[in-house]
């Protein structure tokens, strides 16, 4: 069996160079590889194990990202890892994560709007037991879009997000408490840390509609954070959101003077 994996894994490696839109062809190798992959004349009883250790281990997953445009507070992929990073190396569990081929698509923009870049791929992760060596293979689909090139990132963190949250069973605190005006209240994070403030929206007081920066804005940032080497996946995080689009005005303020406070010598 290890000699027809090789075999598949050297046919995707060659579709791959040859650059060919073989797609269909792409997918009958991948689905073949996980069917090697998941035969096994015995279950991995010492992984298993650990995994049901893991899950009992796992903290309830806190939500500290908000996205602004609709209102809504959710996990981020930090929240996840988290919740479930420190079980797993107690318990001697390591995941590997493995992307596979990408389909990429260029989708027409809607007037006033950037064109989107959509990815679409499979993501392979294993789960290994660092004691008796016994892993376990699940592939996983993963899609995601964005204005930028940060749509096949988007998708395997997403995957990654999805894939922990249904493996280790990993419940989300209650998103129905509100301060007043909307806005998710802060709760308890998880480990015991002190909770994070979701930033104001912007709402508008007389329509509610949440004003986003506009494009020149959007410009201006992704300027500001080439100069300061600063990813924008990083200054997405700190301002806890999906992406340099949905800033409100007052989160791009609070943007700028983080990047302008990293600028001074300690």
């Amino acid at each position: 069996m290890q000699a027809e994996l090789a075999a598949a894994y050297q046919r995707i490696a060659e579709l791959e160079h040859d650059g060919t839109e073989l797609h269909a062809a792409l997918a009958e190798a991948e689905l073949r590889i996980h069917q090697m992959e998941s035969e096994s004349d015995t279950p991995p009883k010492a992984l298993l194990a650990k995994l049901v250790a893991t899950i009992a281990a796992s903290s309830p997953v806190a939500k500290h990202g908000y996205h602004a445009n609709q209102q809504y507070q959710y996990a981020t992929d930090t929240d996840v890892l988290m919740a479930v990073r420190d079980a797993m190396a107690a318990n001697g569990v390591f995941l590997q994560t493995a992307p596979g081929p990408v389909e990429r698509e260029e989708l027409p923009a809607t007037p006033g709007k950037t064109p989107m870049n959509a990815a679409r791929l499979t993501v392979r992760f294993s789960l290994w037991d660092r004691d008796s060596g016994e892993s376990m293979c699940i592939w996983w689909p993963a899609e995601a879009r964005d204005t930028a090139d940060k749509a096949v990132a988007k998708a395997i963190t997403s995957a990654l997000k999805t894939f922990l949250l249904k493996t280790f069973l990993l419940p989300a605190f209650d998103d129905g408490d509100t301060e007043p005006g909307g806005r998710p209240a802060a709760r308890p994070r998880a480990n015991g840390a002190p909770p994070r403030q979701p930033p104001p929206p912007g709402v508008d007081p007389n329509t509610g509609e949440v004003k986003t920066i506009n494009e020149k804005q959007i410009k201006m940032i992704r300027l500001k954070l080439a100069q300061a080497k600063v990813g924008e996946s990083v200054a997405c995080e700190q301002a806890r959101v999906l992406g340099l689009e949905d800033l409100t005005n007052h989160q791009l303020d609070e943007l700028l003077a983080w990047l302008a406070a990293r600028r001074k010598p300690q």
